[in-house]
Parts: C-alpha cells; structure tokens; sequence
C-alpha cells in the first residue's frame, strides 16, 4: 500500500499544475463552461435561474435559454464543483489522486499487486488522463465513480454484504448523475460477467438488490429534474438543446472511430499494450467494457478536435491502463515504470506547452477587460468562431457583463442602466493591436 502514495501524490500534483499553470483554471470549451455555469445555479440553491433580459445577446453554446437559465448537461458533475468553485484545482487533484489509488485497488483485485503498481503509473501520468483530470469536463469525476462501482460490485459476487452493495449502488448512481452513457458502459459488460460468474439467480439477486436499488435512487433525482426543466422525466437537458440527441441513434463513419482511436493512442501511449494482457477472464471482462465503449459511441459522429473525438472513450482509460500493466508486468517492475515515465512525461510536457497558447487566446477577452468595473461589455465577432463562444458571465449577471452587439444595442443598455458599456472587437484578436483599438467606450 505504500508503494502507491507516491503515485497519488504525483498524479495529483500533476492534475493541479496542469489545471492552474496550463490550463490557467479556465472553462476553456462551451462544454466546460456549461457545466460551471450549471454549478454557479445549484451554488445558488436553485435549479435553474432567471433569464436574462434580450436574450439573443446572451447566446452561449451549451446553456439552454427557454425560459428557464440553465447548462445543457446531467446534474452530477455540476454538483461536484459547486462544493470547490472557488478552488477547483484542489478538487481536480483530490479526484485524479483517487482514480489513481482506485485504478490500485481494481488492478490488485483482478491480477496482482505488481500489475497494479504499473498501472497506478500509467494512468497517474498519461496525458489524456491528466489534461481531462484537470479541465473542467467530466470524465475524470466519472472513471473514478466507475472505478469504485467496479470494484466494490466485484466484492459483491463473493459476499453479501450491505455495506458493499451501498458503496457499488452509490458508485454507479454517481457515474448516472455525471455521464448516463457512461453507467450503461460500465454496467453491461459487469452484469453480462456476473451472470456468468454467480450462476444462481437467487444468490445473485440477493448480493446485489440493494446496490441496484441504490442506483436507481440517485438515477430518480435526475429524472426527477428533467421534468422540473423540461416536463418529461426522459428528455435530459441535453435533449431539450438538441432534440436530436434525446435517445437517437446517428449514422457515423467507420473512418471517425479510425480517427478517434488513433488520436486516443496518442493521449494515451503504451495503451497497445493492453493486446498482451495475462489472465484471460480478467482480460476478457476489460476487454468486454472497451468493446461497449467503442459500440455506445459509433451513434455519434465525430464533431471535430483532438479532445471532442477521443474524450467519449474515457471510460476505457481504466481499463487499458489496467491491460496495459498486466502486459508491461512480464519485466521489472523498476524498468517497466522508468519506460511509462520517459514516454508520457515528455509528451505531457510536450502538448502543455502547445495547449496553452489555445488556452491563452480564449482568455484574451477577459484579461483585456480585467481592469474594468461594472462594465456591459458588447462582443462584435466576424470570426468563424462568434461571440456565443466569449458571452461568458455569472447565472446572477453580477460584475462585468459580456454580451453580444446586436441590432438591439440600445435595448440591452437600457436594461443595465448602472453597467457602463463598452465595444470589443473580437476579430482583432490574436493581430497586433492595442487595446484601445480592440476596446472603446459605446457610445
């Protein structure tokens, strides 16, 4: 057990600075921003807040205004950085040094201490673990609660216990409330070994109610929000942004799951390895969650970006790091960690560097208006990219407000009459410019 604590520490240590030096602690896609501006409401005590006055002007990817303010996304993750808002960093490192120590846990529980280690390893330092722990997306929050169910609902084959069946239940009513997709993921292929593994129905049954009961408690209180936001207790949030996703399968080509497998081993290197994996019922069972994995997402075309194809395969991080340190066990352990540690650590540095000047760019709109106060900040964009991409502000719309010019300039100052308004130009961002030039008082 001690072995692993330097591994915890370093993958938190990693997911911190990679969140604050990185990625500057910024929602840096329309996703991420969804999801805090979801967490600010559930902050509040609420639901959902109020819409803005001039909506059109309020236009933001991912934020559904239809007469109620709220993100696009499942309740989980919004729930979980409502409690560290202000200190995400320290929430993204505690969840990454967990999912480190539960990638321990499961990889022991399934092949041996050894193989544990070199995994713990792996996923501690992979860069797609890292980036993704550190973003503001949430499929690190899911592989750890996926992580948990795993293992505690392996413990429930073997023995009947109460406490057992509540933390697997918890677990995967966690990974509900964050990703549905990703409990289906998860849950499928455990279910399909289960039946293989306990064959008595009865004593399966019996091991395993409370858990499942569990479960679909947590699963109710999304369900029961989604009719709170939508009236239906099956059209999710996201459905009601775009009713093409509410339980629709999309045509997808094969030449996009190539693409975003490829891309996959990139972020995530040594992951090949998982073809040479020992112990052939382990394997079998791992190899069964990357498979439905792969299957769940052909129905969503590939949308474009070394992190919008690849990141739907996250739930098999777990599971390749675990194959992969089964493969890499067959030498010393010492030689096997030193070899993880000369690939992902300079290409972790590597793409750090690149990453960051995306991230830097996205940032200049907020770094060039820090200095002013009670501003109305009107974002005018002939970019491919619009203002709906920079429109970033509080539920409450306290502090500097950004919203888009539109014809209606007049309207949405009036609405503001103590917000002083300002014009900024978006499409001289990133040229040599001044910002005078980029920014003036409206008038």
């Amino acid at each position: 057990m001690k072995a692993i604590i330097p591994l915890i520490l370093l993958a938190s240590v990693l997911a911190a600075f990679t969140a604050t030096f990185t990625l500057g602690n910024f929602a840096f896609s329309g996703d991420e921003y969804s999801y805090t501006f979801q967490a600010k409401i559930l902050s509040s005590g609420k639901l959902y807040a109020s819409p803005p006055p001039l909506a059109e002007a309020f236009t933001l990817h991912h934020v559904i205004n239809d007469g109620k303010w709220y993100g696009r996304y499942t309740l989980g993750w919004p729930a979980i950085l409502a409690l560290s808002l202000k200190a995400s960093w320290l929430l993204k490192a505690a969840i990454s040094g967990a999912a480190t120590l539960f990638t321990f846990f499961l990889a022991s529980r399934l092949f041996n201490r050894k193989t544990a280690i070199i995994a713990s390893t792996i996923m501690a330092t992979s860069p797609f673990f890292v980036f993704n722990a550190a973003s503001f997306y949430p499929h690190a929050a899911s592989l750890l609660f996926s992580g948990v169910f795993a293992l505690f609902f392996l413990k429930c084959l073997n023995k009947n216990s109460k406490t057992l069946q509540l933390i697997a239940g918890s677990g995967l009513g966690a990974v509900f409330l964050i990703r549905p997709i990703d409990a289906a993921i998860i849950v499928l292929p455990l279910a399909a070994y289960s039946i293989t593994t306990v064959r008595n129905a009865k004593l399966l049954a019996k091991r395993l109610w409370l858990a499942a009961t569990i479960a679909a408690a947590l699963a109710g209180i999304q369900l029961a929000a989604n009719h709170i936001l939508s009236g239906s207790i099956l059209t999710f949030p996201y459905g009601t942004y775009d009713p093409t996703e509410n339980f629709a399968l999309k045509a997808v080509s094969i030449s996009h799951l190539f693409y975003r497998l490829g891309l996959l081993a990139l972020w995530m290197p040594l992951s090949a390895l998982a073809l040479f994996a020992r112990k052939q019922k382990a394997t079998l069972l791992l190899s069964s969650i990357i498979a439905t994995n792969i299957l769940a997402y052909l129905a969503f075309p590939y949308t474009g970006g070394d992190q919008f194809g690849p990141r739907y395969y996250f739930p098999s991080v777990l599971t390749l790091a675990i194959l992969a340190g089964s493969a890499l066990s067959r030498i010393q352990a010492k030689h096997a960690i030193m070899a993880i540690l000369l690939v992902n650590l300079p290409l972790l540095a590597f793409l750090s560097f690149d990453i960051h000047k995306e991230v830097s760019f996205r940032q200049q709109v907020y770094e060039e208006t820090g200095h002013l106060e009670d501003a109305l900040i009107l974002i005018e964009s002939s970019r491919e990219q619009g203002c709906e991409w920079y429109t970033r502000n509080s539920p409450a719309l306290t502090g500097n407000i950004f919203a888009c010019n539109t014809k209606n300039n007049d309207e949405l100052i009036s609405a503001f009459p103590n917000k002083i308004p300002h014009n900024y130009d978006l499409a001289r961002m990133g040229k040599p410019t001044s910002l005078y030039s980029r920014l003036i008082r409206y008038s």
